[in-house]
């Protein structure tokens, strides 16, 4: 599967650490509209996640989603780490590396499409089951925030500068566009 040619059905196996009383990893929901479906069903109970990106970028509003959602469910049982990083396009530097202490790391990023600064996701590792190796468009509103769909025909959108090379007349129907 992850030789296939969509970065949405991509992704990567692990071993899964706290099953449930059916040997099912135990998820809980994120409230992200399309985080869940990314980080394969939800978070992973007892594990640690890592939120990484410049500042701005929607680290502490997915905090307090998670937070929320985890009231509303009576959940509180992930533990999260946000770090910001420096530079906003280019190359990211982190003044320390805490990526190996965690189960999942999550990157937001900046990138600039058509004269407009956007957000974009990626899930950078899991260590347990799957999860979708696809950057995609973050859409924050006045009451929600969305992960949107891939941003395929582009390259370089981690660096902040992307290059569009998909057909020109998709453009506008992009996720981006």
């Amino acid at each position: 599967m992850d030789d296939d040619p969509n970065p949405a059905n991509r992704g990567q196996s692990g071993a899964v650490s706290s099953p449930d009383s059916n040997g099912h990893l135990e998820r809980i929901q994120t409230g992200i509209v399309g985080l869940d479906d990314i980080l394969g069903g939800g978070l992973s109970k007892g594990h640690l996640y890592l939120l990484e990106g410049d500042p701005g970028t929607g680290k502490t509003t997915f905090a307090l989603q998670f937070l929320l959602e985890d009231l509303r469910n009576g959940e509180s049982v992930v533990t999260l780490f946000t770090l910001a990083q420096h530079g906003f396009t280019g190359n990211m530097d982190t003044l320390i590396e805490v990526s190996y202490l965690t189960d999942t790391v999550l990157l937001l990023r900046y990138f600039e499409f058509r004269g407009e600064i956007r957000q974009a996701l990626s899930v950078l590792k899991k260590r347990s089951g799957r999860y979708e190796r696809a950057i995609r468009e973050l859409k924050f509103t006045n009451n929600t925030v969305a992960v949107g769909e891939p941003l395929i025909g582009f390259k370089a959108v981690l660096t902040g500068v992307p290059n569009y090379f998909g057909e020109p007349s998709k453009v506008e129907n992009c996720s981006a566009a």
